[in-house]
């Protein structure tokens, strides 16, 4: 894989990300007040076409390989990389995606909230952390972007689920 091709699906990623950010927003401006703070829960999954580079098949000889290598220094190295039906995750940064940054990277999804206002939806970030965890649980059972109830008026915030 060289260096042109993985731009090129940094490209992708970021266009996935900002029609999915589009999408959210026309969703929260035609049916929600979004005066109200927003928080995100849940896991935005790239789309696998974009990404499938960065990840080997379980049933590959690649994998195999991988796996006595890897055993070598430690037989539950290459668990901490499995990723599900996508296989092993071979390549970390073409297979992150800006939107989970935006969650993750520092204690609100404040970061997130910016980057709908970098593409002209102006939401409110929850400032108060303390929430977070009650809304990840609140999520826990609802249904995920892009299925109809993904968006939950919980009175004092707005929960968008991924």
């Amino acid at each position: 894989m060289d260096m042109t091709r993985w731009f090129y699906i940094d490209k992708k990623k970021y266009d996935a990300a900002v029609k999915t950010v589009d999408q959210i927003a026309m969703d929260l401006e035609r049916d929600f007040d979004t005066s109200k703070p927003v928080i995100f829960t849940g896991n935005y999954d790239i789309p696998y076409s974009i990404v499938q580079d960065a990840y080997v098949s379980y049933s590959s000889p690649v994998y195999y390989k991988m796996k006595r290598l890897a055993d070598l220094v430690d037989p539950d190295l290459l668990d901490k990389y499995n990723r599900g039906s996508r296989g092993v995750w071979v390549a970390q940064t073409p297979a992150l995606s800006v939107i989970d940054w935006g969650r993750y990277a520092f204690d609100s999804d404040a970061e997130l909230v910016k980057f709908f206002e970098m593409h002209g939806h102006q939401l409110v970030a929850l400032e108060d952390i303390s929430l977070y965890a009650a809304a990840e649980e609140e999520s826990l059972d609802l249904p995920e972007y892009p299925q109809e109830g993904y968006i939950v008026d919980k009175g004092d915030y707005i929960i968008v689920h991924f």
